[in-house]
């Protein structure tokens, strides 16, 4: 449910200033978007028109090393959404802060 509210209020803030004319709509840009909540986003997304693309360490989606397909994903999306972030299956310790 929490999910949907969160999809609900970017789609809505994106149709703000569009034409309801506008059949074809832009592209969303998900960073770390292969896990649980990039996988709803992406499927609600496509569902309401949009292209999601995703930016991944994955090999099926768009590798953070390529740095010109990051730059044609990003040039002319209406949204990115970060959920790339530090692998949570990692220990930790004071010293360090990561054990490997």
């Amino acid at each position: 449910m929490f999910f949907e509210i969160i999809a609900n209020a970017a789609i809505r803030k994106m149709f703000l200033g569009h034409s309801k004319r506008e059949s074809m709509k832009g592209k969303i840009v998900i960073a770390g978007g292969t896990g649980f909540i990039g996988t709803y986003l992406e499927k609600r997304f496509c569902a309401e028109g949009y292209e999601a693309i995703i930016i991944s360490r994955d090999k099926d989606h768009i590798n953070w090393d390529n740095e010109g397909s990051l730059i044609e994903a990003l040039n002319g999306a209406e949204l990115l959404i970060n959920l790339a972030g530090k692998s949570v299956d990692c220990r930790y310790n004071k010293r360090t802060g990561v054990l490997s």
